[in-house]
C-alpha cells in the first residue's frame, strides 16, 4: 500500500469513527424524542384543558397537521437516492451477506452485521458498508473510492439529527419555560 492510499484509508478509518459517534448521537436523540413525546402531547392537552374554546379549535385541526408531518417525515427518512445502487455498494454487500447472511450463518452477531449491512445498503450508505467490511476483515478497492461520497452519507445523518433537534418535542425537553413550547406547538396547529 503506498502513501496515498494509506492516507486514504486512515481517512475512511477516521470517518468510520466519525458515523459511529453520529449514529450513537442519532439514536439516543430519536429514541428521547420517542419516549418523551407521550409527555409532550399530555402537557399539551393538560394546558387545552384550561382553554375549552382552544381545545375545540385544536381538536378540529389536529387531524389534518399530524397527517402531514407524517408526509412530510416520510420525506426525510426516504431522501437518500435509493434508485441508482452503486456497483461498489451492491458488491461489498453481497460479499458481507455471503458471511454474515442468517440463512447461511448460525451466529447472532454476524447476523446482526448482516441487518446492518443490509440497512446501510437500503439507504445507499456507502460508509456504513465500508464499516462492515472493516469489521469482518474484507478487503475492498481503495481506488474506487471517493472520500466526498462518504462525506454525503454522514452529511445525511447529521441532517437527521438536526431534524431531530429541530422538532418541538426536542425543544420542548430542553427548554426551562415548558409552557412557552407547548404555545408555540399550539398556536402552529390552529393558525
Amino acid at each position: 500500500m503506498d502513501i496515498i492510499e494509506s492516507l486514504k484509508k486512515l481517512e475512511i478509518n477516521k470517518l468510520i469513527k466519525e458515523l459511529d459517534w453520529i449514529e450513537s448521537d442519532f439514536q439516543l436523540k430519536n429514541e428521547i424524542v420517542y419516549y418523551k413525546n407521550d409527555h409532550f402531547i399530555n402537557d399539551v392537552n393538560n394546558l387545552l384543558i384550561s382553554y375549552p374554546d382552544l381545545k375545540d379549535i385544536y381538536d378540529s385541526k389536529i387531524s389534518n397537521t399530524s397527517l402531514l408531518f407524517e408526509e412530510n417525515n416520510e420525506d426525510l427518512i426516504e431522501n437518500n437516492n435509493k434508485e441508482v445502487k452503486d456497483k461498489l455498494i451492491k458488491s461489498l454487500y453481497y460479499n458481507i451477506s455471503k458471511l454474515t447472511h442468517p440463512d447461511k450463518i448460525d451466529n447472532a452477531l454476524l447476523n446482526k452485521l448482516y441487518l446492518n449491512a443490509t440497512n446501510y445498503y437500503n439507504e445507499n450508505n456507502l460508509l456504513g458498508i465500508i464499516k462492515i467490511c472493516e469489521l469482518l476483515d474484507l478487503d475492498y478497492d481503495l481506488s474506487s473510492i471517493n472520500i466526498d461520497d462518504l462525506m454525503k452519507d454522514i452529511g445525511l445523518l447529521k441532517s437527521k439529527v438536526n431534524h431531530i433537534e429541530s422538532s418541538l418535542t426536542w425543544k420542548w425537553i430542553n427548554e426551562k419555560d415548558k409552557n412557552k413550547v407547548l404555545l408555540e406547538y399550539i398556536r402552529g396547529v390552529v393558525l
